[in-house]
C-alpha cells in the first residue's frame, strides 16, 4: 500500500476481519475512495445531496435521522469503526434520500462511491 492511501488502513482491516482482501481489490479503493473530514453538527449527507456514496467512520460521533414536519427522529448513531451510509437499493442510481447524516462531533471518514461498490461486487468476488 502506497504512502499517500495509507488512510484506507482503517477500512482495510475492518474489511478483512470477514474475508481476506487481494491486493488488486485494495488498488481499486486506493484509487477513487477519498478521506474527507466534517466539522460539528455538519450533515455529510441530506435530502439536497445525492446519495451517490457509502462512508467508512474512522473517527467521531454520527447520527442518522429523517424529518417528521419539524421533528428530527433519529434513526441510529455510530461511534466510529463501521460502515455508514444513508438507506439506498443495491443497483439504484444515485438518488436524493430523505435521511441525513450529521456529524455530531469532528468527523473523518472514507467515502466510497456506490460506483466503485458496484465495480468490485462484480469483478472481485472477495467484496461480496
Amino acid at each position: 500500500m502506497s504512502d499517500t492511501a495509507s488512510f484506507l488502513r482503517p477500512l482495510f482491516n475492518y474489511l478483512e476481519q470477514f474475508y481476506p482482501l487481494s491486493g488488486a481489490l485494495k488498488t481499486e479503493l486506493e484509487k477513487y475512495c477519498e478521506l474527507i473530514h466534517i466539522k460539528k453538527n455538519k450533515y455529510i449527507l441530506s435530502p439536497i445531496d445525492l446519495n451517490a456514496s457509502l462512508y467508512f467512520l474512522v473517527n467521531g460521533l454520527v447520527r442518522g435521522f429523517v424529518r417528521d414536519g419539524r421533528k428530527d427522529i433519529s434513526t441510529w448513531f455510530s461511534t466510529g469503526n463501521e460502515i455508514i451510509g444513508a438507506i439506498r437499493h443495491p443497483g439504484q442510481r444515485p438518488n436524493h434520500s430523505i435521511e441525513y447524516l450529521q456529524a455530531l462531533e469532528q468527523c473523518q471518514l472514507i467515502c466510497i462511491p456506490y460506483t466503485l461498490i458496484d465495480f468490485v461486487y462484480t469483478h472481485y468476488p472477495e467484496a461480496n
